[in-house]
């Protein structure tokens, strides 16, 4: 479970909402299949305040190989709001490891075939700017 937003910059107030995604190391698969599930999540976390946004952005399950899916059509807005949030802006709650496994393998898509150790790879660089027109 990782929560985002406010949450996540360490900004929370009364009228926060509680922006949080289950996060599932590996490829997606029905949400039934998912454990904890959404529903149960937002129990664990008490079902006060505000719910997430009606966006479905947050508050679902979030396969991390989608969110290795860099670019073209396979990455719409979510995706993109999903995988810079979880990168720039996120607290892990619940399940330390799929959170670690899931950031590192984001960083190396991004990395992976940088030629210039010094340059940061144009897609990354991409993504944190269209992140903040999305923002």
């Amino acid at each position: 479970m990782v929560l985002m937003g406010s949450w996540g910059r360490l900004e929370v107030t009364a009228s926060s909402d509680n922006d949080f995604m289950c996060l599932v190391d590996g490829d997606e698969r029905p949400s039934t299949e998912v454990h904890p599930s959404v529903e149960e999540t937002w129990a664990a976390i008490g079902s006060s305040g505000k719910p997430p946004g009606a966006t479905a952005i947050f508050g679902v399950p979030v396969f991390s190989s989608n969110l290795r899916r860099i670019g073209l059509e396979d990455d719409g807005n979510k995706n993109l709001t999903r995988r810079m949030l979880l990168l720039l802006e996120s607290r892990c709650v619940l399940g330390d490891e799929v959170y670690r496994r899931s950031k590192q393998s984001l960083l190396d898509s991004y990395l992976q075939g940088v030629k210039k150790p010094y340059h940061p790879p144009r897609f990354l660089l991409n993504d944190v700017f269209r992140s903040c027109a999305i923002f």
